[in-house]
């Protein structure tokens, strides 16, 4: 089966484009994706408000139960977000991310990694965390060691050296973590702006994983 022809990346992509569950909730029930995986999606819309309360009550009116427990969920995790640390200071003092950490890049959602160029993944360098709006998670700017060319297949480019890391899911930034991964020829001088113009759906790579790396890695 080709990356294209894969049911759960089109659920996923009409998840954003019809700003809608019922493609996704079908691939699930046809046996292309577990429960979780569906409970993931719908918590990475949640890095766009508007979307995930546009999808959130379209669930809600739901015949299934396990597609009300999943929306539950992600209300909860909307709530918990509101209570979680957000102030740049205060994660540039928590996180063991420092400027000069060396970071590694892997994992992905497709079962094609594509956007691993044929490698196993990118080492990088931290550079800082860059501050967001209000009561939003800052995002990561990593420089990487090589430059990244890839072309999706619906022609949008991902190209450049530097990338801006946002957490896929809400949580803090340790030595490991899954983070959504946009690609840069440079870094934004408005992060907040980038982000909100590169909503969910934009980004190279949904579901990457970073850890913490030896400089001799």
């Amino acid at each position: 089966m080709t990356e294209n022809a894969n049911p759960w990346t089109q659920a996923l992509e009409s998840l954003v484009r019809d700003r809608s569950p019922r493609r996704i909730i079908e691939v699930h029930e046809a046996g292309y994706a577990t429960e979780g995986e569906v409970f993931e999606a719908i918590c990475r819309c949640s890095r766009d408000r508007v979307l995930v309360e546009e999808l959130l009550p379209q669930m809600n009116e739901s015949s299934s139960p396990w597609v009300t427990d999943v929306a539950a969920r992600v209300r909860e995790l909307l709530h918990q977000e509101e209570n979680c640390v957000t102030e740049l200071h205060e994660i540039e003092q928590r996180s063991p991310l420092r400027p000069g950490v060396r970071i590694w890049l892997d994992g992905g959602y497709d079962w094609v990694q594509t956007w691993l160029q044929g490698g196993q993944g990118y080492l990088g360098t931290f550079v800082r965390f860059a501050r967001r709006h209000d009561g939003q998670i800052p995002a990561a700017l990593v420089e990487l060691d090589d430059c990244v060319d890839v072309t999706e297949g619906q022609g949008l480019r991902h190209h450049g050296r530097y990338a801006v890391l946002r957490l896929a899911y809400i949580a803090a930034w340790d030595e490991t973590e899954t983070v959504m991964v946009h690609i840069v020829e440079k870094f934004p001088e408005d992060v907040a702006l980038f982000c909100d113009t590169h909503p969910f759906g934009t980004e190279l790579e949904a579901r990457a994983s970073y850890r913490i790396v030896s400089d001799d890695a």
